[in-house]
């Protein structure tokens, strides 16, 4: 499974439809129907960059966010230097 089906899978697991067609030949892209924020849209690239925003251009990256990361499934490089797990100090 590649880091782009992982975040894929983890945002359908968190409430996220995918848009069938996507709008945007490189990246997939999702939207929230309920929850926290209605109506956002994610933007999942071929390597697992993941941006939020109503459309690419209009986006930001969200790629190495410790949101990313426990997307993922994996724990942030400068969280492990400094002792932190989940984000809390040890």
């Amino acid at each position: 499974m590649t880091t782009r089906d992982r975040i894929v899978a983890a945002l359908v697991a968190k409430g996220a439809v995918e848009v069938r067609p996507s709008p945007s030949r490189k990246y997939a892209c999702l939207t929230t129907i309920t929850g926290r924020n209605p109506g956002e849209f994610y933007w999942v690239g071929k390597l697992g960059g993941l941006r939020v925003g109503r459309s690419v251009a209009h986006s930001m990256s969200l790629t190495n966010s410790r949101w990313w990361y426990e997307l993922i499934g994996q724990q942030r490089p400068t969280d492990v230097h400094r002792g932190v797990y989940n984000g809390k100090n040890q």
